[in-house]
């Protein structure tokens, strides 16, 4: 509270020179930091996410007045991802204060012409800063432009962020700490792959008799696809909910560097603890994160695992 009456009054007296300057900026970079603890507990005690966003707006202002730009756009980034945390309850007890006008600043329109900018400059915020803001910074660039590549990378990235900061909601964590919740979705391609049940003794193949060995226990049992033809080609998935899709790829795939790089775009990363097989090919499984409406391409064949997996009609437009 101290720290916010000091901002305050400084606001007031527009105390921006020589030492109050200097005083000015260390108020806002701690009435930040305390936003910043405050918006870390309410992950776990939403309580917490209304003192968060005074805060923080108070922050926003006394930074933009100071005329760092650059610790405007971080706060309101925080306060972007704040505001989506909202419930009718906390827009009420916001009321139309200035930490109301300050959220709708933060969340003012952004031209998609700028989503490649916003990403490069969350990219590099995000390879200094810790795991929760990086994740914060990122999934504003991926709310804001959900239908853009630059949208769909910094989503994946964002969630696999998170997943490092141990605040996503999950049922388990894999190997590589991004929490295991499996996605459900849509899927499409010009193969003729059929939808199966991965596990143990089946054939990843529906004309082959490749028997699977190692199936994770996380992924037994779960929907996957099965290929039905020696055709190679464009396989699409499409999430209706937000989770993880594991995507299994064998090393001796003759696309092999292309699909990993593809895999790589969408945000995934390789579970070095997971390695299924069947007698003639070892498998890596890559866990892809997304939220409802993000696309995988990969443009040759693999097998895609989730919770659940419907194949689309031909008239599918990703």
């Amino acid at each position: 509270m101290k720290t916010t009456a000091l901002l305050a009054c400084l606001l007031c007296l527009g105390a921006f020179a020589g030492e109050s300057e200097t005083l000015f900026e260390a108020l806002a970079e701690k009435a930040y930091q305390e936003g910043i603890a405050k918006l870390k507990d309410s992950q776990a005690d939403h309580a917490a996410l209304l003192p968060a966003m005074r805060l923080l707006a108070k922050a926003a202002e006394a930074f933009e007045k100071a005329g760092d730009e650059a610790k405007v756009v971080e706060v309101n980034s925080c306060l972007y991802f704040a505001k989506k945390k909202m419930t009718l309850a906390d827009t009420q007890g916001i009321g139309t204060n200035g930490t109301a006008k300050r959220l709708e600043v933060a969340a003012k329109p952004i031209p998609a012409s700028e989503a490649k900018a916003m990403l490069e400059k969350a990219e590099a915020f995000a390879a200094k800063a810790e795991p929760l803001l990086a994740a914060i910074r990122l999934f504003e660039v991926a709310d804001r432009f959900p239908e853009t590549p630059e949208g769909r990378k910094a989503m994946g990235l964002s969630l696999a962020a998170m997943g490092k900061a141990g605040t996503e909601k999950a049922i388990k964590t894999t190997g590589i700490g991004i929490p295991l919740k499996l996605a459900s979705g849509m899927f499409f391609d010009n193969i003729g792959s059929s939808v199966g049940v991965l596990h143990e003794d089946m054939s990843s193949h529906n004309n082959r008799n490749y028997h699977m060995r190692n199936v994770p226990k996380e992924l037994d049992r779960k929907a996957c696809t099965l290929l039905c033809s020696g055709k190679v080609g464009p396989m699409t998935f499409r999430f209706t909910n937000e989770g993880v899709l594991c995507v299994l790829l064998h090393d001796q795939h003759p696309r092999y560097q292309m699909v990993v790089d593809q895999l790589k775009e969408s945000g995934a990363e390789r579970n070095e603890a997971w390695h299924p097989a069947n007698e003639f090919e070892k498998f890596e499984v890559w866990q892809v994160p997304g939220t409802t409406g993000k696309i995988v391409v990969i443009s040759s064949y693999v097998i895609f695992v989730a919770e659940k997996i419907e194949r689309a009609h031909s008239s599918f437009k990703p």
